[in-house]
């Protein structure tokens, strides 16, 4: 089962579910008479698609079908959540929650059907209160309630995306729509790159992650190579790259790549180590180095909030620095430029997850530890909305001169 953000192509099939799940699953509770007017069969995809969007919203999807759906305004409260017929007391309705938990800020509140609400007690709400909803003209029974945001609960579902940080390929869709970073960049990598790659050229992704990025190139196969070098990528870089007839070899040591001299036209590095004289040994003449680079900055105030002190690890990635180190290799700088931009978390239990993956950044970070921190980082967002940073980019464009 994978938790995932909702698309708005899910509607219809979210739509079908929710109709199919209260005239089964809610029948026990409710009359036919109840049933019909609660799930009619005519939703309007059209506002339901808008409140989704407009809320936080996640699906639960088995293979290629949806087998749940919830959604979570930004006051806290959680609007729907249901669980297709045949999936039932299989902890899908648990993953939706805690999903949807995570972003709150405060105290969460849900109205919640004579079915629902022992669920929800099991989760700690507690009820506010019993009422009758009128729909046209029928009365149906359902409880607010409400559940308190204690400091044990806020660490309970931290600790949940503690468990949970880990990153097939470089996808941080587990996160998405919960923080954001490097979409106003004043420049554009993939652009850059299309600028001057031509189909006949030969062209390497050094440290490509899962291949991601490359593959949205649609470069010719027969004429892209590209190395990674973190175990579980290369598996998966293994079974993606592999059959598609791109030359993927293995490697996590920049300076020894693992290819014959002058073999490419471009290569390319996004946020992956590097070693300049070897960058231009493969390089055919002209060739170009094309690399966008996270810089020693990076994150640092955010590594301030939850480790004061930290031992900046990379201060020599910069601009200046790296500039030089070309230009001593031999190549002519055709482009360098250098930036500073927001990053920003919309809930603390994101920042948790990010912590976690961007280990190197944050050494020695966990819940735990750094409980007291993220309590004030809660306050923050409570306050005002969300948690900010500054992300450290520069960017090389760096074609090998020949002597």
């Amino acid at each position: 089962m994978l938790i995932r953000n909702y698309h708005p192509s899910d509607c219809k099939e979210i739509a079908e579910l929710f109709y199919n799940t209260v005239h089964t699953i809610n029948a026990k509770d409710y009359t036919k008479e109840q049933l019909n007017v609660w799930a009619t069969g005519q939703v309007d995809l059209k506002k339901w698609n808008q409140s989704f969007l407009d809320h936080y919203s996640v699906v639960a999807v088995e293979g290629k079908r949806i087998i749940g759906f919830g959604d979570i305004d930004k006051t806290g409260y959680l609007d729907r959540l249901y669980v297709h017929s045949d999936y039932q007391k299989q902890g899908v309705a648990t993953a939706i929650c805690d999903a949807l938990e995570q972003t709150a800020h405060g105290n969460i509140t849900t109205h919640a059907s004579i079915t629902a609400r022992p669920f929800f007690e099991k989760r700690g709400y507690k009820i506010v209160k019993e009422q009758q909803v009128k729909r046209q003209e029928i009365l149906l029974t359902n409880f607010v309630m409400e559940k308190e945001m204690t400091p044990d609960e806020f660490k309970k579902l931290w600790k949940k995306e503690e468990e949970t940080a880990h990153i097939h390929g470089w996808d941080f869709s587990h996160i998405h729509n919960r923080y954001r970073e490097e979409d106003d960049l004043p420049w554009d990598y993939e652009k850059i790159i299309r600028q001057y790659l031509r189909k006949n050229m030969k062209v390497l992704d050094y440290d490509t992650g899962g291949g991601e990025f490359l593959l949205t190139l649609n470069h010719p196969f027969e004429k892209t190579a590209a190395t990674e070098g973190y175990p579980p990528n290369v598996e998966l870089c293994k079974k993606t790259l592999l059959p598609l007839g791109i030359d993927f070899k293995s490697c996590n040591t920049p300076s020894t790549i693992p290819f014959e001299p002058e073999s490419f036209d471009i290569i390319i590095n996004r946020h992956g180590d590097f070693h300049a004289k070897e960058l231009y040994r493969l390089l055919k003449k002209d060739g170009l180095f094309i690399t966008e680079q996270v810089g020693g900055e990076n994150d640092r105030d955010l590594v301030e909030m939850v480790l004061p002190n930290t031992e900046k690890l990379f201060p020599h990635l910069n601009l200046a620095e790296q500039r030089k180190i070309f230009e001593d290799a031999g190549f002519h700088i055709i482009q360098a430029e250098e930036a500073y931009r927001p990053i920003i978390f919309y809930d603390v239990g994101a920042f948790v997850w990010f912590a976690h993956i961007i280990e190197w950044e944050f050494p020695g970070f966990s819940v735990e530890k750094c409980f007291d921190a993220l309590l004030k980082m809660l306050k923050i967002v409570t306050d005002g909305g969300c948690i900010k940073g500054t992300i450290h980019r520069y960017l090389l464009v760096a074609k090998k001169q020949t002597q």
